[in-house]
C-alpha cells in the first residue's frame, strides 16, 4: 500500500456502517472499501479477507461487478470463500431492490373540509375528530386507507 492509503485502513466501529442491519444492507452501494470490509467480516467470512478487500480498493458500489476471475486474482483461493463472497453480494443486492420497491414515493390526506367555517360545523367546532383517508403511492402500487367516520353536518 503507497501514499493516501490511510484512507482505506480497516476500523473496528459498528457505527461506521449504520446501526440496523437493514440500514447495513439498504446503503451498500455507498459503502467505502472499509466499511464493506468490515460488513463482509460480519458476515462470517473472514478477517483475512478484510485486508484483501481493503488492499484492492473494494467498494461496495463495484462488488457485484466481481467476477470469479477477479476474486481468485485478489487471492480468494478456497471455492467456498468465493461462493459465499458472491451469495453475501447477490444478498446485499436483493435486499436493496426490496427496499427501492418498498420506498414511498409521496403521501398524502383526503382534503375533508374545504373551508374553515364547514370544518367547524362538521366537528362541532373540534368536538369530533377529522378522519381523512390517507394514501400512500409506492414504486408498484398505492395504498388506500379509507374512514368512513361519522360527522355531524352535510
Amino acid at each position: 500500500m503507497g501514499d493516501g492509503d490511510g484512507d482505506y485502513m480497516l476500523s473496528e466501529s459498528k457505527s461506521e456502517i449504520g446501526h440496523s442491519q437493514s440500514e447495513l444492507d439498504a446503503c451498500h452501494e455507498t459503502w467505502n472499501p472499509n466499511q464493506f470490509a468490515h460488513y463482509i467480516s460480519l458476515q462470517g467470512l473472514g478477517d483475512e479477507y478484510t485486508k484483501c478487500i481493503i488492499e484492492h480498493k473494494i467498494s461496495g458500489k463495484l462488488a457485484p461487478l466481481l467476477s470469479e476471475l477477479d476474486l481468485k486474482e485478489m487471492g480468494i483461493e478456497c471455492i467456498g470463500d468465493r461462493l459465499r463472497f458472491r451469495l453475501i453480494v447477490e444478498n446485499l443486492k436483493r435486499k436493496n431492490r426490496v427496499a427501492d420497491r418498498s420506498r414511498c414515493m409521496w403521501e398524502g390526506q383526503e382534503r375533508v373540509f374545504f373551508s374553515d367555517v364547514t370544518a367547524s360545523i362538521c366537528t362541532c367546532c373540534g368536538c369530533f375528530p377529522i378522519d381523512p383517508s390517507t394514501y400512500k403511492l409506492m414504486s408498484n402500487y398505492i395504498k388506500v386507507k379509507k374512514v368512513n367516520p361519522f360527522r355531524c353536518g352535510p
